[in-house]
């Protein structure tokens, strides 16, 4: 019986959700979210970009989250695709997102 238990505590590890520069609107959906979900999120704003992908590789291979969510633009087409053969082996779901911009009126006025 105590085996079953480990098992569901380290199952219950791998359910963090990691938000690597979340926007604002990325944070006001995180707000949103119910408490017991908000407890397992982590933000993480990166100083020194050039130490994203290093990080984030780590993260994975600890295997303690569940998702992570990223930008495109922080990483590199290659790291990209390296980050995702990675989180695939290690049942990890990585969300690349395309940068966003607000439409203000002088790029409304663009289109």
């Amino acid at each position: 019986m105590s085996a079953v238990f480990k098992q569901e505590n380290n199952h219950a590890l791998h359910h963090w959700m990691l938000w690597v520069a979340p926007t604002s609107d990325q944070t006001k959906k995180i707000r949103k979210l119910p408490e017991f979900q908000k407890q397992k999120v982590l933000m993480l704003h990166p100083k020194k970009t050039n130490q994203v992908f290093s990080a984030l590789q780590l993260a994975i291979h600890s295997q303690l989250y569940q998702c992570i969510t990223i930008s495109k633009s922080l990483l590199s087409a290659q790291e990209q695709q390296s980050l995702k053969v990675l989180a695939v082996r290690n049942n990890t779901l990585l969300t690349l997102l395309n940068p966003q911009r607000n439409l203000n009126s002088a790029s409304q006025l663009s289109l």
